[in-house]
């Protein structure tokens, strides 16, 4: 029935109706239920399937971007509908556009999933989206979706521009230095992918590693020879216990 359904989905509102039923799965937690299926439908070699995916995926993108411009504009574009500007207000409309963001990031992530090579040439696309400000768990979200398909794709990628990659590079070291610890476990995973397939470029984040392993290793050796240290006294035990 899924396969039916994918392959008729052929216009914009099909792929909403398919972000509408993600974003149900997502609420009642059964979007593993969904992901089993998609993978299991991708694997065959059914051209009209493949063709029919590529087509949602390539909706999905454009309908990010749409929503990713809305919400810069302030919902400018919606709240000129008299209709609408009747019934919500700006920051109900920009929390509605960020669900549907997310909604269409679950569902590209789920097709990167089983089959990443759909979303290839969409990955310069979504480095942009590395720079976002997290200011609530729904960017964290939108922020964890990207990183987590960038690390699917960007290795399947045949000649990326280096440009590219050492932007990528420079976004995943910020978000290693001031994410929080899930979105530090993404960003580490989507670096050493892309390192695995292009060692000729060294990560920034291991020159910091290596930085902050110097520092407390030198920390170590102050407080084997009980010599002070500048450690500020709310910090140090956790420093000691990266230490033992």
């Amino acid at each position: 029935m899924l396969a039916r359904i994918v392959r008729r989905i052929s216009d914009e509102e099909g792929v909403m109706t398919l972000t509408d039923m993600v974003q149900i799965c997502v609420k009642e937690n059964t979007l593993d239920f969904f992901e089993q299926l998609l993978n299991s439908l991708l694997k065959s070699d059914d051209r009209t399937l493949l063709f029919a995916s590529r087509q949602i995926v390539d909706t999905l993108v454009d309908n990010v971007l749409t929503l990713d411009s809305k919400m810069a504009s302030g919902g400018n574009e919606v709240m000129n509908s008299a209709e609408e500007s009747s019934s919500m207000n700006a920051a109900a409309v920009h929390k509605e556009h960020q669900e549907r963001m997310l909604a269409c990031l679950s569902t590209l992530s789920l097709f990167s999933k089983a089959k990443p090579d759909l979303m290839v040439k969409h990955a310069e696309i979504l480095q942009p989206y590395l720079s976002i400000n997290m200011n609530g768990p729904a960017e964290q979200q939108v922020m964890n979706q990207v990183i987590n398909m960038l690390e699917r794709v960007v290795p399947l990628m045949d000649h990326p521009s280096e440009s590219f990659l050492k932007t990528l590079d420079e976004s995943l070291y910020q978000l290693v230095k001031d994410g929080g610890m899930r979105i530090i476990a993404s960003s580490l995973a989507c670096s050493a992918a892309i390192y695995n397939k292009w060692k000729k470029r060294t990560p920034a984040i291991i020159e910091t590693f290596f930085k902050y392993l110097k520092y407390l290793h030198q920390i170590k050796e102050d407080v084997l020879r009980k010599q002070s240290s500048n450690i500020l006294p709310p910090k140090k035990p956790m420093i000691l216990r990266y230490n033992v």
